[in-house]
């Protein structure tokens, strides 16, 4: 099945960008044992998003050999905040559901700012993707890798240093 122009660029900067500077660490394995499903949503309606973010971590929980699920939606590229207050909408639910020690939601946008930091800081380019996508984990494989890693609380650290050697 021939994929979305948005989902190959997603794939594309996952490869050339998030990989090629191990802006996480974590990402690899997945990503090279093909355990990452892609989905194209074409929709910015709450409602529906919301009830697809639920299909799929329904669809990750009878399906344990997918490890993770990065929803693109190009309809939510024009419009951060709105985007961020959906994420927040995400994780309540998880919560609702009793699933947050099972799944979490990673952010990824166009536009991404942290908190207290301008919209030209390099810091933003770690979280900046070509398209919106709510990316969700497994819990248990975050533990994992963590305990893999070890100090993952340098990862940010070292991420803004990337970027800026990258483009300062």
């Amino acid at each position: 099945m021939k994929q979305k122009p948005e989902v190959v660029e997603t794939i594309a900067w996952i490869n050339n960008f998030v990989l090629k500077h191990n802006l996480c660490p974590f990402a690899r394995k997945p990503i090279n044992e093909n355990k990452v499903r892609f989905e194209y949503l074409k929709t910015s309606e709450e409602s529906t998003l919301e009830n697809k973010f639920l299909e799929e971590v329904r669809l990750l929980i009878s399906k344990p050999s997918i490890s993770n699920s990065m929803l693109v939606c190009p309809e939510l590229d024009s419009n951060f905040l709105a985007y961020m207050d959906l994420i927040y909408k995400l994780e309540d639910i998880l919560v609702e559901e009793e699933l947050e020690a099972d799944f979490q939601v990673a952010s990824f946008h166009p536009a991404y700012q942290f908190a207290g930091t301008s919209p030209e800081a390099v810091e933003n380019l770690t979280n900046r993707s070509p398209h919106a996508i709510i990316h969700i984990l497994r819990g248990d494989e975050m533990e994992e890798a963590i305990e893999q890693h070890g100090q993952t609380d340098q990862i940010p650290l070292q991420n803004i240093e990337k970027m800026k050697k990258l483009f300062s």
